[in-house]
């Protein structure tokens, strides 16, 4: 209401309220009238002034916004972490910038960040929001390697699910997952860091978890990126239609495009169908292939991915 007002303004005073008060917008909700997701400073899923996770419209369902609202992401390049993570203690942000404002439209938003910590910009993540589905959500993600050398890059998400009737009660089923899935969780505040291993790992054959206060997390090994390469891939959230069964949902988060890793949650105890989430992770663009790097180069990134691998092997152990 104040911009319209401000549009038949012409006080230099009014106008510098909105500079100050109306941009940048860091936080907003997008709707395609069946779901509203709410999304707040560089991307995390939650937008705190409208107090929306992930809601169905029609009765007010929405795993994400009760407790403590928590969705985060991760992402590493070459031992450098950073994260982003409003919600939670982590420090609530580390090594993450804005690339400019987010950008909000009435279903759509794009966000842009860069993983910097403090020499520099290593990694830039293009993250666009947009409805796949009547009930879910893509995150078309796009990670650039900005730096002017090789980057070994990894990213994670991570979500906290409360859900309805039966809180702080969840059942995980985790499918089978493998590569490029690094790791699959079924807690809801695994630490946001790519480079810290998931507490609550299920082995990549799969398994049901529960019930407990619990929630999902994907690990994703996006490979070498070159100077200037970039790979992509897409990042899923689904909730259920009212009356649809934790299989109708896994059913619309497959057609989506989520493959490799779809972890479902739903309310123990419930009628079958009454609530649950989902969280996926499906293939985006092809990746830029890596070209000639010097030898002692790849020694470099050869040390940090066998470091990587043992990390991987600690965690199935």
């Amino acid at each position: 209401m104040l911009f319209k007002i401000v549009r038949r303004s012409r006080s230099p005073a009014v106008l510098l309220l909105v500079l100050l008060f109306a941009s940048p917008l860091l936080a907003g909700v997008i709707s395609n009238g069946t779901t509203k997701v709410g999304i707040n400073t560089n991307g995390n899923l939650y937008d705190p002034g409208a107090n929306v996770g992930m809601r169905r419209t029609a009765d007010g369902y929405d795993p994400i916004q009760p407790g403590t609202p928590r969705e985060a992401w991760g992402v590493a390049a070459n031992g450098v972490g950073g994260y982003v993570d409003p919600q939670n203690s982590f420090p609530p942000t580390l090594n993450i910038v804005a690339n400019g404002a987010a950008v909000f439209g009435g279903a759509t938003a794009t966000i842009s960040s860069f993983l910097n910590a403090g020499a520099g910009n290593i990694l830039q993540v293009d993250q666009v929001y947009s409805f796949v589905a009547a009930n879910v959500l893509q995150i078309a993600t796009t990670v650039t390697n900005v730096s002017g050398v090789a980057q070994a890059a990894e990213f994670s998400r991570n979500v906290d699910w409360d859900i309805t009737p039966t809180p702080f009660a969840e059942i995980i089923n985790v499918s089978s997952y493998g590569a490029p899935v690094l790791d699959a969780s079924y807690f809801g505040f695994e630490n946001p860091n790519p480079l810290v291993p998931f507490a609550f790992s299920s082995p990549p054959t799969g398994g049901t978890f529960g019930p407990g206060d619990l929630g999902a997390g994907i690990l994703i090994d996006l490979g070498v990126l070159a100077a200037g390469g970039s790979t992509s891939f897409n990042i899923f959230h689904g909730i259920n239609l009212i009356g649809e069964t934790p299989a109708g949902l896994d059913a619309d988060m497959l057609a989506a495009g989520a493959s490799t890793i779809l972890t479902t949650g739903y309310s123990d105890g419930a009628a079958p169908g009454l609530n649950s989430a989902a969280l996926g992770f499906g293939p985006g663009g092809a990746a830029v292939p890596l070209p000639g790097v010097a030898v002692a180069g790849m020694m470099l990134l050869g040390g940090f991915n066998a470091a990587r691998k043992r990390r991987r092997e600690q965690r199935q152990a």
